[in-house]
């Protein structure tokens, strides 16, 4: 993985997450980071994103609650919806995401110079 390509975002982090419009949580495992998560409030919407659990911790409910957590990050601010898009290669995401109440749209997209070349899949619910 090149992080310039990957996750540009997390090399430039202090401008990236301002902690005013974007907050970016890191789940930690006995001192070691295990998953992470970023919500950008947009008004009365907010967006997921950077939603990653490291391969080994996985199904010990830390996806579950960096989704809580995010989720009550929007609500506090006043967003009313909370999206996220999400590659279709990870189908354990997106039943994580259906299990608390978001809808995939319907909608898809591409990203532009994208290093995967894959789709996403645009999720929704309502707070």
């Amino acid at each position: 993985m090149d992080p310039a390509i990957e996750v540009p975002d997390f090399l430039s982090f202090e401008s990236t997450y301002d902690f005013r419009e974007k907050h970016l949580l890191t789940a930690l495992w006995d001192d070691e980071i295990a998953g992470c998560g970023a919500v950008t409030i947009d008004g009365k919407t907010a967006w997921i994103s950077r939603m990653y659990v490291h391969t080994g911790f996985r199904r010990k409910g830390i996806g579950s609650g960096i989704v809580q957590r995010l989720t009550k990050i929007a609500r506090k601010s006043g967003s009313e919806t909370i999206e996220l898009w999400s590659d279709t290669r990870f189908t354990d995401a997106h039943r994580l995401y259906e299990r608390f109440g978001f809808s995939r749209s319907g909608q898809e997209r591409v990203l532009p110079d994208d290093p995967n070349d894959t789709v996403e899949y645009h999720f929704f619910r309502n707070l």
